[in-house]
């Protein structure tokens, strides 16, 4: 029988030791703020907003997907997550973006708690990502879901019920797209840069061939939206493969970049 060390098992209890302490003060207290902030704001959304069955089963749907294509790359996750390097798209965004357009904020902000949860724990907790990283990234796709929800507010565009009929509308997908890119970003880039102050700012940054990654992510998000919001909800499920096969594209091609640099690095 194998016996594990008590050292060994997550002692999650034991909130003295949690790595969250070790950080900074002011990346501590950012980490905090945004954490709070989200569920906050999610909580009190819930509560206060009536929501419709057919907004629920958005959302669910939505998730399952979500989930199937974590599943399906989670092996290739875990190893692209141990290498720090990386960058850290995994296109989870289709699905988030694609349910802040279509469901109120509170619920897509569950949603997509829900599916950064999910993959934390097969892909990221593996890899050694500590707990409150995961959570404070949650966090941020969980503001950049209201975010999205005020620009829809403002606007008057029902995207779930009307669609995008309009070039205004248009225009009002593409900055929700913006609002919910730039909220997440920046949450993510300011909290690293406290964090990490000794960091160059374009490591934490990331590279443009990222950036413009998440944007195109966010685009193929909106297209699902649009799709869920003019046919039925099940040719939604078409965009699965799509999404698996890009996501196993780019982890693939990180890879082989990241193997070729260690020969050269070798030699």
């Amino acid at each position: 029988m194998n016996m594990t060390n008590d050292l060994d098992r997550p002692q999650w209890w034991r909130i003295a030791r949690w790595p969250l302490w070790s950080l900074p003060p002011h990346a501590l207290v950012a980490v905090l703020l945004v954490i709070v902030s989200a569920l906050g704001l999610t909580i009190a959304g819930l509560i206060m907003t009536p929501l419709t069955a057919q907004q629920l089963a958005v959302a669910g749907l939505l998730t399952a997907l979500c989930i199937v294509h974590t599943e399906f790359l989670a092996g290739l996750e875990q190893v692209r997550r141990s290498l720090s390097f990386t960058g850290y798209n995994d296109m989870t965004s289709v699905w988030t973006f694609a349910a802040a357009l279509l469901v109120p904020p509170a619920l897509s902000a569950s949603a997509a708690f829900v599916m950064l949860t999910h993959i934390w724990w097969r892909s990221f907790r593996p890899a050694g990502n500590p707990a409150y990283r995961g959570m404070h990234s949650r966090s941020t796709s969980m503001l950049a879901c209201f975010g999205v929800g005020l620009v829809l507010t403002q606007s008057g565009i029902d995207v779930n019920t009307a669609g995008v009929p309009t070039f205004k509308a248009f225009l009002v997908i593409l900055v929700a797209l913006l609002a919910y890119l730039t909220i997440n970003t920046l949450l993510v880039v300011v909290t690293a840069c406290l964090a990490l102050p000794e960091t160059p700012f374009a490591d934490v940054f990331g590279t443009s061939d990222e950036l413009a990654m998440e944007a195109a992510t966010l685009g193929l998000g909106g297209a699902l939206a649009v799709i869920l919001s003019s046919l039925s909800p099940w040719v939604a499920c078409l965009l699965l493969p799509l999404v698996l096969v890009l996501h196993r594209a780019v982890a693939i091609q990180v890879l082989l970049s990241h193997a070729l640099q260690r020969r050269r690095g070798v030699a």
